[in-house]
């Protein structure tokens, strides 16, 4: 065997016995296989040796149809895998990159969400990367001014959508793979978009990366020994950041207190705040927004409009509270919709019911009358709450509910032969409400994924 297959089967059996210990259940290796060099070399690896006995072995190939010779290279991916005795399945990428983005960023995200489809939790996903795609990385971010996560480059072994994602080349040079492909006589395609200089990483891995080892041969070891450093400090980081972050969220942790946070660090501030954004699944901030937050939030009194956006993210201040969340739409506008409260009624953000419960709080005589549902617009509007002597603006009412003033347009109103008779979920009003004992209509609102 040689010393390439013998790095491979290392990483992937010290990471079986950590990561999975004594489970006696089969797991999958499931590779992600362009077809290109570095990926045809992990494949032959992969395909003679010994982990086929413990592991099933699936190539992953993704069309994105970027170029015009990506059906040759998926015929090509199936037939080499066939050669090899190992099964391929291949994807067809249906959509195109949004105008404006990253084609890089896009079609990485295309393959591994294929990945993920192909696999099951605790399965093996692995790609090709190698030292020299480690070093492009760590420049990269070196070149973005990216702190301890950006320079953690790539990791070879991490935790993936309940999976992991293992690189067991990412020791490996490139002429060693070079060297193991003409020794084995391999096949591979070759991407024309791999010479195109447009492309950050095709620059430095042309033009940057050789003039660099010509001054300092070691220089890829030298950027994986940092980059593993920076590894260890981002996860310090991480772990102080999520200590911190349990302390302090609340309201199923999309809000924090903000007197606590003042307390501490700028630097320490900035890490909890971006640890929030990842647990939530959210983009997280880079350096031009964190500025503006610390501006805007920690050196002044926030205004209660204050909305800080990036990607898809956003950042609000209410009630001495910061509010993470997805970056919304005004999907909610001045137009009523007409309703029974028989069936349930889709509203831009989200959708409205009205139960006949024990606990309704709204008469049954209403079903049937002419309602209409809308969203809060106009300052001067009023109603009067069930149990309440007099009227009060919605505007002082909300105030009251602590709805935030940038949440209150998104708040469903009913109103009953066009005076309002609820505010949902936080009152039925007094001339329709329910008896005491005799039950109701219990009004529901489910509010959409990104409302």
């Amino acid at each position: 065997m040689t010393e390439l297959q013998d790095i491979v089967e290392q990483v992937l059996v010290e990471a079986d016995r950590t990561l999975v210990g004594t489970q006696s259940a089969r797991r999958q290796i499931i590779l992600g296989y362009s077809g290109g060099k570095d990926s045809t070399v992990l494949l032959h690896a992969l395909a003679r040796s010994a982990l086929i006995e413990r592991f099933d072995l699936a190539a992953i190939h993704i069309n994105h149809r970027l170029q015009e010779q990506s059906n040759e290279w998926e015929e090509f991916c199936r037939k080499t895998a066939a050669k090899l005795g190992v099964a391929c399945r291949t994807y067809q990428v249906q959509n195109k990159p949004p105008a404006g983005d990253s084609v890089e960023a896009w079609a990485r995200a295309e393959r591994y969400e294929r990945l993920i489809e192909a696999s099951q939790p605790r399965d093996f996903i692995v790609t090709a990367h190698h030292l020299d795609d480690q070093l492009e990385t760590f420049l990269l971010h070196l070149m973005r001014g990216a702190g301890p996560h950006g320079l953690s480059a790539i990791r070879q072994i991490q935790a993936f959508e309940e999976r992991f994602l293992i690189r067991p080349l990412l020791e490996v040079e490139q002429y060693s793979i070079e060297e193991y492909a003409k020794k084995h006589e391999l096949d591979f395609v070759s991407d024309p978009s791999n010479v195109n200089q447009n492309y950050d990483r095709n620059y430095l891995r042309h033009k940057i990366t050789p003039l660099l080892r010509q001054r300092w041969p070691r220089v890829a070891e030298n950027a994986a020994h940092s980059a593993l450093i920076q590894q260890r400090l981002a996860d310090e980081i991480d772990q102080r950041a999520t200590n911190s972050l349990a302390q302090l969220v609340s309201n199923g942790g999309n809000s924090i207190s903000l007197e606590p946070l003042r307390k501490l660090s700028t630097e320490h501030r900035f890490w909890i705040i971006r640890h929030w954004c990842k647990q939530e699944q959210l983009d997280v901030p880079d350096r031009r927004h964190a500025l503006e937050i610390e501006k805007a939030i920690f050196q002044r009194e926030p205004k209660a409009t204050l909305l800080i956006c990036w990607k898809n993210t956003e950042l609000r201040y209410y009630d001495g509270r910061l509010i993470l969340r997805p970056r919304q739409s005004n999907g909610t506008n001045g137009q009523k919709y007409s309703w029974d409260m028989t069936a349930p009624l889709k509203l831009p953000n989200g959708e409205l019911r009205a139960i006949e419960s024990a606990q309704g709080k709204m008469a049954l005589r209403v079903r049937g009358m002419r309602c209409e549902v809308g969203f809060y617009q106009r300052e001067g509007e009023r109603c009067r709450p069930s149990g309440k002597r007099h009227s009060q603006s919605l505007k002082k009412l909300f105030q009251q509910w602590r709805v935030a003033p940038w949440a209150r347009n998104s708040v469903p109103i009913i109103w009953v032969d066009g005076e309002i008779a609820a505010v949902v979920p936080h009152c039925v009003c007094e001339h329709v409400a329910a008896e005491p004992g005799e039950g109701g209509l219990l009004l529901q609102f489910s509010a959409s994924e990104l409302a």
